[in-house]
């Protein structure tokens, strides 16, 4: 059971990763033709873009803010798993 689980898993890791290259080829054509300063509609119009304004010394703390909830669930996620796959063996060694 635990060997089809990391089958799947790596599978799965193996797929993302595949996908995850070309996503990342993709965005960095993307940033290159973005960062010339400006993106030319179909009519050659140039459309001029102004950086974000990002304040930095505020980020670390919007960041823990943000990232607060996703982790305490994921972590959660991890030991409920943890705690069901531990009860299995429990159980398939106690019949």
């Amino acid at each position: 059971m635990f060997g089809k689980i990391c089958s799947w898993f790596g599978g799965l890791v193996q797929g993302l990763k595949s996908r995850l290259g070309l996503a990342v080829a993709a965005a960095s054509v993307g940033i290159v033709a973005v960062s010339s300063g400006t993106v030319f509609a179909q009519t050659a119009m140039p459309i001029p873009l102004e950086p974000p304004n990002i304040a930095w010394d505020q980020l670390p703390g919007t960041l823990i803010g943000v990232l607060t909830t996703p982790v305490v669930v994921g972590i959660g996620v991890a030991l409920s798993i943890w705690v069901i796959l531990k009860a299995m063996a429990f159980f398939k060694r106690a019949t």
